[in-house]
């Protein structure tokens, strides 16, 4: 139903182009001042370059979803995973913010420094991550996967080595851990979606649909 009606109106949109580029054109005749036969041109151009636009979107609307599907795989070839990208760049800051609120929390001793370089280490993962998963490097993707099952467990261990009640806890154990909810649940979604699109260029690459000796960023 939807579909019928975002047709119909790209149809509608279509003509109306059409009309006001075939009067655009009769204009063109009977004009001989040369600034406004210069404006009514660019103006001509603008009109082509909507009509275009509107007719990939039509054709875009109605092609098979299977087709579609096929046409994001190819694409992707040439365009970088920037949604995933950029997800794992936001679990990164989360994962900096988290480790301000922790060392707030914790007694100054040797196992601070310890937790700084840990957390420091996480980072530059979390960051080398960013950029594999953004050149569709399938091992990456597991990698995110498995940092949000591994945030799922601090979150089970962290209050019993902190000695801290959740119930009764400070405003800053809750943040961290709602960090640590937010972290695995994104870090989950980013690292399956990222594997999805890596299967997806496999099967591409398998069924012959694309010769590529080598696919390097």
């Amino acid at each position: 139903m939807l579909k019928q009606f975002r047709n119909n109106l790209l149809k509608k949109r279509l003509d109306k182009l059409n009309l006001k580029l075939e009067e655009n054109k009769k204009l063109q005749s009977t004009v001989s001042d040369d600034t406004a036969l210069y404006k009514l041109k660019k103006k001509a151009c603008d009109y082509t370059r909507k009509i275009k636009k509107t007719n990939d979107d039509i054709w875009w609307l109605n092609l098979p979803k299977e087709e579609k599907n096929e046409q994001n795989t190819n694409l992707s070839f040439y365009k970088l995973d920037s949604g995933n990208y950029w997800l794992i760049l936001l679990v990164t800051a989360i994962e900096l913010y988290y480790l301000i609120i922790l060392l707030a929390m914790m007694e100054r001793s040797f196992y601070v420094g310890i937790v700084i370089l840990f957390n420091i280490g996480v980072l530059l993962f979390l960051f080398t991550c960013a950029i594999k998963v953004r050149a569709y490097k399938k091992v990456f993707s597991y990698s995110m996967m498995a940092y949000g099952i591994y945030c799922a467990l601090r979150f089970a261990i962290i209050p019993l080595l902190m000695k801290v009640d959740l119930y009764n806890g400070s405003s800053k154990m809750w943040q961290i851990i709602i960090c640590l909810i937010i972290s695995g649940v994104i870090s989950i979604m980013a690292g399956f979606n990222s594997m999805l699109k890596c299967n997806r260029q496999i099967k591409y690459i398998n069924d012959g649909k694309i010769v590529l000796k080598k696919l390097s960023r």
